[in-house]
């Protein structure tokens, strides 16, 4: 990103060429200056869900066990129109189910469905080996308002860099989070001509679900305390 920088002191003279023995011509100084700069934003979003108490003769010893689905808003406000891009980073990696037991599995709605390990986010360890669970982020379609009040029909694009997708862009009406492309943005268009959408204040719903490990791999007296913790950045032109 460029520092701010200041464009101006360019003046022109306007008039007309004197002849040698006539009047000065009249003149008039035209001064053109402009300030080219950085957009400014500012997020807020549900810095925490809570499932509250858990009894541990609740879970299902010998299956995965499936929390509530829970719904947050990412709210993403600029101080002019603007292309943005959300960062999503798991500040607990590694500590998902991946490496114990092959259940990438969570429950939308009262569907099962199967996601890929680079979309689960891990809740911390039980034990060296043994994971507490994983959740995943669902992001629906967003809401994206520019400057002059009016609203932009905007689709969901996932990157792997910051970057324009120009004519090559996305048009997700929703997308879990994947960390092989770990950056969303905002798309619009039509047909075969797409481009990102910009805008002054952006809304992105977010779904979260949580999967718990096996009942018997969680065995014990101690409290269990869940640390699933993400970090969303915002990058933009």
């Amino acid at each position: 990103m460029n520092n701010i920088q200041k464009l101006g002191g360019f003046a022109f003279l306007l008039g007309l060429a004197g002849y040698a023995g006539a009047a000065t011509p009249a003149s008039s100084a035209l001064n053109l200056s402009a300030k080219i700069t950085m957009p400014a934003c500012d997020a807020n979003i549900v810095s925490e869900v809570d499932y509250g108490v858990i009894p541990r003769g609740s879970l299902n010893p010998g299956e995965a066990n499936y929390l509530s689905e829970k719904a947050i808003t990412l709210e993403v406000s600029c101080n002019m129109d603007t292309l943005i891009w959300v960062k999503v980073t798991d500040d607990n990696p590694g500590t998902d189910m991946k490496p114990d037991t092959p259940l990438p599995t969570q429950v939308m709605g009262s569907t099962l469905i199967t996601l890929p390990s680079e979309s689960l986010l891990g809740l911390g360890r039980f034990a060296p080996n043994v994971s507490i669970g994983a959740y995943a982020l669902q992001f629906e379609k967003p809401t994206v308002t520019k400057n002059d009040g009016t609203s932009v029909d905007a689709y969901l694009d996932v990157t792997d860099t910051v970057a324009a997708c120009a004519s090559a862009c996305g048009y997700l009406n929703e997308k879990f989070f994947d960390s092989r492309k770990p950056y969303i943005t905002t798309t619009t268009g039509g047909g075969t001509s797409w481009s990102n959408a910009a805008g002054k204040e952006f809304s992105f719903p977010i779904k979260v679900l949580t999967t718990l490990n096996e009942g018997a791999l969680l065995a014990g007296t101690d409290d269990v305390e869940l640390e699933g913790r993400t970090t969303m950045e915002i990058h933009y032109l």
